[in-house]
């Protein structure tokens, strides 16, 4: 299969492109080198073409499971932009893969993860998914336990410190929960009391939880039930994501009727009267018919 080919299947909706796959993973020389163009110019908006936007997602993860370092900076370069543009091109990788995807891809260098993790314009999740791939960095011993002690003490009063609610909180958080700096979690505590941590996305209880499992676990199991680890398998992980079902018409119904209610400010007496002026009246057909006229 050409590399054309490959990226027109990759941007293909409702049907997951196992053959484009496989042969994306062959590591052409061509394809590797288109692969990183749409990457590169993927972090300027208009730069894109429609096809090579869809198939954004799946080349990401194929330069992952590949390897290719040279995808790193340009991917970094991309994060670090508007946040609903990436959540457009990259979707629920975001949440689901970009830890392990930045850690496929990584040199070893943190500055370029610290830089991610500082910018308070980049999205919460991305600093959050920079925040777990650093963490990865210290289990591996590529950044110094004494260093990162430092960073995450120096974090909560540092200028780039979130908004009070932000994701990056419970990530900065975690990092100090799974790397066993139990003398930081007063830190931890005071986040959660003053609710820059949101309770209801996790409480001082749960970051205890993580200590605990990272003083009695080794690292190489720990970075395991983290999930901290390089992407790999793109086709057993990503086969059966909904994004590559045909769609569900329950589903389509479900977003017309979220449109229309979001339109209608949330008052379903409104809906309902918009929905029952949109219905035809049933007419019987036979209401003419009495039961004694002849069939």
């Amino acid at each position: 299969m050409d590399t054309e080919t490959i990226i027109d299947e990759f941007g293909v909706v409702g049907r997951f492109p196992e053959a484009a796959v496989l042969a994306s993973l062959d590591a052409r020389p061509d394809t590797v080198a288109a692969f990183l163009s749409i990457l590169e110019r993927a972090s300027e908006p208009g730069k894109l073409e429609d096809r090579e936007a869809l198939a954004l997602f799946l080349i990401v993860h194929a330069l992952a499971e590949l390897r290719e370092k040279r995808a790193y900076g340009p991917l970094l370069r991309l994060l670090g932009g508007d946040g609903g543009r990436i959540e457009h091109l990259l979707g629920d990788a975001v949440t689901e893969t970009l830890p392990q995807i930045l850690i496929a891809l990584t040199d070893g260098d943190p500055a370029p993860l610290v830089a991610l993790m500082e910018d308070d314009k980049a999205d919460e999740y991305v600093r959050d998914a920079a925040f777990s791939t650093w963490t990865y960095l210290v289990l591996d011993g590529a950044v110094d336990r004494e260093t990162a002690h430092r960073y995450l003490e120096a974090f909560e009063a540092a200028p780039t410190r979130p908004e009070p609610g932000s994701f990056v909180w419970r990530a900065w958080a975690g990092a100090i929960a799974l790397l066993g700096f139990e003398d930081l979690m007063t830190l931890v505590r005071r986040a959660c009391e003053d609710d820059r941590i949101d309770p209801i996305i996790a409480d001082f209880d749960d970051f205890l939880s993580d200590l605990e499992r990272a003083r009695s676990t080794p690292p190489d199991l720990l970075m395991v039930d983290e999930d901290l680890f390089p992407f790999d398998d793109t086709i057993g992980r990503l086969r059966s994501w909904a994004a590559f079902r045909p769609p569900d018409p329950f589903d389509e119904t479900m977003d017309e009727f979220d449109e229309l209610y979001d339109l209608h400010g949330g008052d379903l007496d409104a809906l309902a009267e918009t929905l029952a002026e949109s219905l035809e009246p049933i007419v019987n057909p036979f209401r003419h018919v009495g039961r004694n006229d002849p069939c």
